[in-house]
């Protein structure tokens, strides 16, 4: 009977030791799977190598930040031009001659004098209104009476002046042609203003219709212009010569 017994609670043990073993077993087992489960879930590591070039800037290449492309090597700077020597041109001998010197003065044109003419007072104003009146603008009209007398009846020295009364006077006289030739002196005043005073015909031609034109041509000038500021005097008398002849 006790061997039996003991038989029996040998196998019992035997039986929990079995137990107990395959229950460690199937555990070791299920963890194992658990943790295979585990790593399988987790990706890979990826080794990624990036080629940087230093200098660059910007942005990476290709969507996630690929690999930069290397940076193109810098062209070779080209060969100097060889720069040709100026062309000097050396100006000739008259051309130098005409140069003047740094140090040379440059001279001053002196106006050449007039002749004189040996003339004073009234006489000079006659020569110098008679060779403004004598041109080809004023054909006919002079200064001075039919014998060659004195133009003005005082010092009249104002040669402008005289140029613009016969050209007023010459633009109202109605010339008319004659056989031959004749003359009219018409003596008149012109006062400060420029009035015409006390105009009449000295000397005659002999037809009515002359000395009326020649007398109406300065009546028509009325009023001339302003005798100069400089003129001492208020007034001045003058002898205008009409001439006529078949030429107009």
């Amino acid at each position: 009977m006790r061997r039996q017994r003991a038989s029996t609670d040998r196998f019992r043990q035997m039986l929990v030791w079995s137990f107990a073993l395959h229950v460690l077993f199937l555990s070791a087992v299920t963890l194992a799977a658990s943790l295979r489960t585990r790593t399988r879930s987790l990706p890979p590591p990826v080794a990624t190598f990036m080629n940087i070039s230093l200098g660059q800037s910007g942005p990476l290449n290709g969507a996630g930040g690929g690999a930069v492309e290397p940076a193109k090597p810098a062209p070779e700077p080209a060969p100097p031009k060889e720069e040709k020597a100026p062309t000097v041109v050396r100006p000739t001998k008259e051309v130098r001659d005409e140069i003047p010197r740094p140090d040379a003065r440059v001279a001053k044109k002196i106006p050449e004098p007039k002749p004189d003419s040996g003339l004073r007072g009234a006489d000079a104003a006659s020569a110098a209104s008679a060779r403004l009146a004598g041109g080809p603008a004023l054909p006919g009209l002079g200064l001075g009476g039919s014998g060659g007398g004195s133009p003005f009846d005082q010092d009249f020295e104002y040669a402008y002046y005289v140029q613009q009364m016969l050209t007023r006077i010459h633009q109202r006289w109605q010339r008319t042609a004659v056989k031959g030739s004749a003359v009219v002196v018409v003596r008149f005043t012109i006062g400060r203003d420029g009035r015409v005073l006390d105009a009449s015909v000295e000397t005659s031609s002999g037809v009515s219709i002359l000395d009326r034109s020649s007398l109406r041509a300065v009546l028509l000038s009325d009023p001339l212009p302003p005798l100069p500021n400089s003129y001492p005097r208020d007034q001045v008398g003058v002898h205008l010569r009409f001439t006529y002849t078949d030429q107009l």
